[in-house]
């Protein structure tokens, strides 16, 4: 089972780090507490299981890359990561594909980053991020709209702290028409 990991003071020329079972993380803008509790650590399974089901082609991004776990199914992938000295806020170059599991404390910054480099976004997220910010919802809409939420997890099913609904999301630029709500049964949470 994958759990958060626990933060400890580091000393790194770029950012404070995060040492875990599965190796190094970075913590986004500077750790506090709050950040801190960031760094996510994705399984394997459920990373693959996001891939599987959007299928990137053409020029991808994993934009925190951690320790890999979206990165290693999206062979030939760019990624970013703020320990290795890649910040995802400097990445300027477009992608046809994001996806990644993003820090939620600076979640409008890094939406608002994303929508500038990538046609298609898809994140893990807790399912009321999405919606949980007016200012949000119109960056949302401004860059196109919410293709699809497919939510078949809790968070505390596949290892995380909290036990809301957690899904991917796809975000997708000039979207038009709905948005697919895939919402399968609890998976005892």
């Amino acid at each position: 089972m994958t759990t958060r990991s626990k933060a400890t003071t580091a000393t790194h020329p770029l950012d404070r780090l995060v040492r875990g079972s599965g190796g190094t993380k970075h913590i986004c803008d500077k750790g506090t507490s709050s950040k801190r509790r960031d760094v996510v650590y994705t399984p394997n399974a459920i990373a693959a299981a996001i891939v599987e089901r959007y299928k990137p082609t053409g020029r991808m991004l994993d934009p925190c890359r951690g320790d890999g776990a979206f990165w290693r199914h999206m062979p030939g992938a760019e990624y970013c990561e703020i320990a290795e000295g890649r910040d995802f806020f400097d990445w300027q170059e477009s992608v046809d594909w994001i996806i990644g599991n993003p820090p939620y404390s600076v979640m409008n910054r890094w939406l608002e980053h994303s929508f500038k480099v990538a046609d298609n976004v898809v994140y893990l997220i807790p399912v009321a991020k999405v919606f949980g910010s007016l200012m949000r919802l119109r960056m949302i809409a401004e860059y196109g709209g919410v293709a699809e939420v497919w939510a078949p997890w809790t968070g505390r099913a596949i290892g995380f702290e909290f036990g809301w609904a957690v899904g991917a999301v796809h975000f997708k630029r000039g979207h038009v028409g709905g948005t697919v709500f895939n919402i399968v049964a609890p998976n005892n949470d």
